[in-house]
């Protein structure tokens, strides 16, 4: 039960031994892992085609493809209000996936620090 952000998936990816291991343990708790949509098609376009297989795979392992839906789209409005009263708005994508990780009430996993400011986020650096 966690949200799984691109930095996660690539370091995945690249057969970093430390996203390998965590992993394991997320998976080892049982429940759903999330991949917003977002997050996919960050992958998709940020990666050669012959590098996309970890996503794929997780995908096939039973992990969620989570829709950008208008209660995310709320939480993403919500969210960058918040923020932006502080200065430090953050990307569209990114709003997304916190979203997502927010609405679940699930940690992220991701090695973005973009995520270290988001208020009541779980947020977990791999």
């Amino acid at each position: 039960m966690a949200v799984l952000d691109a930095t996660f998936l690539i370091a995945l990816e690249r057969r970093d031994p430390a996203a390998q291991r965590l992993l394991a343990d997320v998976e080892s708790f049982g429940g759903p892992l999330r991949i917003p949509t977002a997050v996919f098609a960050e992958i998709l376009t940020g990666l050669p085609p012959a590098h996309r297989q970890v996503a794929r795979s997780i995908l096939r392992r039973g992990a969620i493809l989570e829709p950008f839906t208008d209660i995310l789209a709320e939480i993403v409005g919500e969210l960058q209000w918040a923020l932006r009263a502080t200065g430090q708005e953050m990307p569209w994508h990114d709003a997304q996936v916190a979203a997502t990780a927010l609405h679940y009430r699930e940690p992220l996993i991701s090695s973005d620090s973009v995520f270290g400011r988001v208020p009541g986020l779980e947020w977990h650096p791999h």
